[in-house]
């Protein structure tokens, strides 16, 4: 155990202390030097014995008076602490609150937002329903309409049919008419053909008959002549169409009769 000197009130003392204490030693050695020389000063040299006991009680008033600025200071840091724990339950009761208010704040903003995607949702429904309606009522238009084309296509069509038919019924009419007159032309024709032929195969039948072959050949071709013009004034009006094939054939016998009395009576002259 290290042993110290230290000096009080200019005396010098040898005590010992346990070893790394020294430093507090000297330390307490000077407080009480300290006081000492104070003491010393006022009163003057005083004994050893009663210099260590008046600054022994100088130490402990200071103590004491210390002890009560730690009470004091212990009390007001108790009130600091009790400040302090109102003020962290006010913190915590803020804090609680404040999560409160945000989890209601969150709940009403999740309620709001589910509400109005409801909304968006029932908006999206009804927009879709009404699209659905709208294209329901534009096919049935159409069909409508496409039913009514239909009706009104049977309709023209049935119109054109009849147009056609009555127009097909007033050709044949028609027709029948220019048949009828050819006809009646060409027996005419046929009537005074065979009338001139007849008449020339008289005036040729003698052999002294006075027209000659000259004469009679030239009444054969205007016979001839006739005829044709006939025939073709009858083709030309009637069409070769309407009017029929032995008709023609008829005509041209009644021609070549008349050409073969023309030479017939080239050769009797």
């Amino acid at each position: 155990m290290p042993d110290l000197t230290i000096s009080i009130g200019g005396r010098d003392f040898e005590v010992s202390c346990q070893a790394g204490e020294e430093h507090f030693l000297r330390t307490a050695a000077g407080m009480l030097d300290n006081e000492a020389s104070a003491l010393l000063s006022q009163i003057g040299r005083l004994p050893e014995a009663r210099m260590l006991l008046m600054v022994g009680l100088m130490m402990a008033d200071k103590a004491a008076g210390m002890e009560d600025q730690l009470r004091d200071l212990q009390g007001r840091l108790d009130e600091v602490a009790a400040q302090m724990s109102d003020a962290q339950r006010v913190i915590d009761a803020a804090r609680a609150d404040a999560q409160a208010r945000a989890d209601a704040a969150q709940a009403e903003a999740e309620a709001r937002i589910a509400a109005a995607e409801a909304a968006v949702e029932d908006r999206i429904a009804a927009a879709q329903a009404e699209a659905q309606d709208r294209i329901a009522a534009l096919e049935a238009e159409m069909e409508s309409r496409t039913t009514a084309t239909d009706a009104g296509i049977a309709a023209a069509e049935a119109e054109a049919q009849a147009q056609i038919a009555a127009m097909e019924a007033d050709a044949r009419a028609r027709i029948a008419a220019v048949e009828a007159d050819a006809q009646e032309r060409v027996a005419a024709a046929e009537a005074e053909a065979q009338a001139r032929i007849a008449d020339a195969e008289s005036r040729i039948a003698p052999p002294q008959a006075e027209p000659g072959a000259e004469a009679v050949r030239a009444e054969a071709e205007r016979i001839i002549a006739e005829a044709q013009a006939q025939a073709e004034q009858i083709r030309a009006e009637a069409g070769t169409s309407a009017i029929p094939e032995d008709l023609f054939q008829m005509l041209e016998n009644l021609a070549a009769r008349a050409e073969e009395l023309a030479d017939q009576a080239e050769g009797a002259d």
